[in-house]
């Protein structure tokens, strides 16, 4: 399993800070574009600024209809979140993926489960931020390749 930029799983010890901007209160008061320009400013996504990864984040912008933040919806309770001590005993071999300019709790969310889980490491990534499969995509696909090599090794 390689898991990149996920959320911590329910009862993890370390909340989340309550400052946390509402995504969907940007989008729905100010528009998709000041959404992203909002996004894009935060400190994690600071190695997006070169016009090759700016022109791929405008064309998968501009199909990006901002359905699931302008609309209401019910979760479909088809994924429920695991709790923290129920992965902790997950013996899948599994890759967490972050750069080193991710935001805190997301680096220390991988970082604590790949020490809590039996056959998990982390792996971070120099020069990328939450963009770093754009910001640094061979460092990434290495890393990735080298876990897949390992895993088909029988390790």
């Amino acid at each position: 399993m390689v898991i990149y930029g996920g959320g911590a799983p329910l009862g993890f010890p370390i909340a989340r800070s309550t400052t946390r901007p509402n995504l969907r209160e940007i989008a729905r008061r100010f528009g998709l574009d000041s959404l992203l320009k909002f996004v894009l400013a935060q400190p994690a996504f600071s190695g997006l600024r070169t016009p090759a990864i700016e022109a791929r984040i405008n064309a998968m912008w501009a199909t990006y209809t901002g359905k699931d933040l302008l609309e209401d919806h019910a979760q479909s309770g088809r994924f429920p979140l695991p709790h923290v001590d129920e992965v902790k005993r997950w013996t899948i071999p599994t890759l967490f993926l972050v750069g080193d300019g991710e935001a805190p709790y997301a680096r220390l969310i991988g970082d604590s489960l790949a020490r809590w889980m039996p056959h998990a490491r982390s792996v971070t990534i120099p020069g990328g931020g939450h963009g770093v499969h754009l910001q640094q995509p061979e460092r990434f696909n290495a890393a990735l390749l080298a876990f897949l090599a390992e895993i088909a090794k029988g390790g």
